[in-house]
């Protein structure tokens, strides 16, 4: 994830459709791109899921594929159908492409192994990114109503978005899978958010989730 803001694209927001089926149902893997926009320029980062078929991936390590040092260790085990989820930052100077192509090795709880090829299958630029980011009050509450604009160049087909909000100790709230016809939401509407704190600083972002699972945010400070 980049500048603490959580990858939208796992758990993804809305109903994924580029899972890959690993040998023998084995297990199934996904993996997705994320765009975070600061300034204007684009920070990407490539993010790996694999879940469970009929057996229980334990590990997983990507060992080949561009822009990456390899070995790397996709995570730990996280507990539901994507058992390990990982990601690793680009930066601002590469842009990731579709079909990219990953060889990850997967393990199971019974010891057996094998190797996997995953690819990209899209990128979302920083036209991608929702825009004109407001909160009302623009500050001094503790339950704001952040709202935003509709990218300049939305994703092609169904997309959704979703808001994340990070203080001092990291995450306070995320809100996925919001249709691409809501442009605001309340703070904590769903009650699952801590509140906030006066007086703190917090970062809010909001992002764009295409059906691929490929995401494209940004973020500005809210001061309650």
């Amino acid at each position: 994830a980049i500048g603490g803001m959580p990858s939208f694209t796992v758990p993804a927001t809305g109903t994924i459709t580029a899972d890959i089926t690993l040998a023998a149902n084995n297990g199934t893997s996904r993996l997705t791109t994320g765009n975070y926009v600061s300034a204007g320029t684009s920070n990407y980062s490539v993010n790996l899921a694999v879940g469970r078929g009929s057996k229980f991936p334990v590990a997983a390590t990507i060992i080949a594929g561009p822009n990456i040092l390899v070995p790397f260790d996709v995570g730990t085990y996280q507990g539901g159908f994507y058992a390990l989820q990982g990601s690793f930052d680009l930066g601002t100077a590469i842009v990731p492409k579709v079909g990219d192509t990953y060889t990850v090795t997967v393990t199971y709880s019974d010891n057996t192994t094998e190797n996997i090829s995953v690819s990209v299958n899209g990128v979302l630029g920083s036209a991608a990114a929702p825009i004109n980011l407001t909160a009302a009050p623009a500050s001094g509450s503790t339950t704001p109503t952040f709202s935003w604009t509709a990218p300049l160049s939305p994703p092609a087909g169904t997309y959704t978005y979703g808001v994340w909000v990070g203080g001092p100790t990291g995450t306070v709230w995320y809100y996925p899978n919001m249709p691409s016809s809501q442009l605001s939401v309340a703070y904590n509407v769903d009650g699952t958010g801590t509140a906030l704190v006066g007086g703190l600083a917090y970062f809010w972002t909001v992002g764009v989730t295409d059906a691929n699972g490929n995401s494209s945010g940004t973020g500005v400070p809210y001061f309650p």
